[in-house]
């Protein structure tokens, strides 16, 4: 009874353990003691999926009372308060430089690049903060886009989770009929970095079979995107709904065929392949949700002006896009 008592006094007070002096019975807080960076690395040396030590963990001597059923039970109601409140809410403990300790750990679900949001007893934000290194009932986070100082006893909120990267599905169509609607198919890929923003690559096929005719000569073609790179930024990241603006470079693949016919026997045929680079930009929005991500986006691509006979052609086509993500 002794030993289940102690540990359920370590899950429940761990983060603020205290140790009575025999002399005067009054508590000394040992929070501040060890370095906040030290405690960082060691807990990011630990392997994945393996006990993690609770390395704030100290001897303490603790006078019990002598009912210890009630003893008991009073510790078992207090820890089944503090997880039913989960990740939602929390308190930073400590800080040091960019380090941020909170009082939420791997017992309350936390993970990886959990996000929180650090706000002051007047409930204006202060900063960011994206969890790097988890015990049993703390972590250790790194702040960024911080606008006031971060202190002890600050509240952190949850905002949601970082996904490093995400691999999906694409289609997109200009939304224009007939012979001028460009569509296609293709994978999208995605490397999310912290602050919000990210690197896209798009390998596709998007295509546009194209014809014009005019009075004894006509135009016919195949305009192709292939691929494209490009960064965005995500605005109120991560959230289960992100605004994002964007810009990249794309590739081009064009092949044209001018076919005339003369007055009274003249006829001929003249041919145009080439390859591009021309810019896009993007935007759109980002809905989220826990392994899934979907994307809405128009993309505007801005190609080349081909002067061919008997009419210059333009290469600009707008294209909606929605995209269907893997995210981990």
């Amino acid at each position: 009874m002794r030993k289940l008592g102690a540990l359920v006094w370590c899950l429940l007070f761990a983060p603020r353990c205290f140790a009575v002096e025999p002399a005067t019975g009054q508590g000394v807080d040992r929070i501040g003691q060890g370095d906040l960076r030290n405690l960082y690395k060691e807990l990011k040396e630990q392997k994945r999926d393996k006990d993690v030590e609770i390395y704030y963990k100290q001897e303490t001597v603790i006078k019990e009372p002598e009912d210890q059923d009630a003893y008991l039970k009073h510790l078992l109601s207090e820890l089944n308060k503090t997880l039913k409140k989960g990740k939602k809410q929390g308190v930073v403990r400590r800080v040091q430089g960019d380090l941020v300790e909170i009082d939420k750990g791997s017992v309350h679900k936390i993970r990886e690049r959990d996000v929180y949001v650090v706000y002051d007893s007047s409930d204006r934000y202060k900063a960011k903060l994206e969890v790097e290194a988890i015990a049993d009932a703390t972590s250790i986070a790194v702040s960024y886009e911080r606008e006031k100082k971060i202190e002890p006893g600050d509240a952190v909120r949850f905002r949601g989770q970082r996904k490093l990267l995400e691999l999906g599905l694409i289609y997109g169509f200009d939304g224009i009929g007939g012979s001028r609607k460009y569509s296609g198919l293709g994978m999208i890929w995605e490397y999310n970095l912290r602050n919000g923003w990210g690197v896209d690559f798009l390998g596709t096929n998007f295509e546009r079979i194209w014809e014009k005719r005019f009075d004894g000569e006509w135009q016919d073609g195949r305009f192709r995107i292939p691929l494209a790179l490009g960064v965005r930024k995500y605005f109120y990241y991560p959230f289960w709904v992100s605004p994002f603006v964007g810009l990249g470079g794309s590739y081009l693949k064009v092949d044209l065929t001018h076919t005339y016919t003369g007055y009274p026997a003249a006829e001929g045929e003249s041919q145009l392949s080439t390859i591009r680079l021309m810019p896009y930009f993007v935007i759109g929005t980002q809905f989220s949700g826990a392994q899934f991500h979907l994307n809405l986006e128009a993309r505007y691509f801005h190609g080349p002006k081909l002067n061919i006979e008997p009419e210059p052609v333009k290469i600009r086509p707008t294209i909606y896009c929605g995209s269907i993500s893997f995210a981990w």
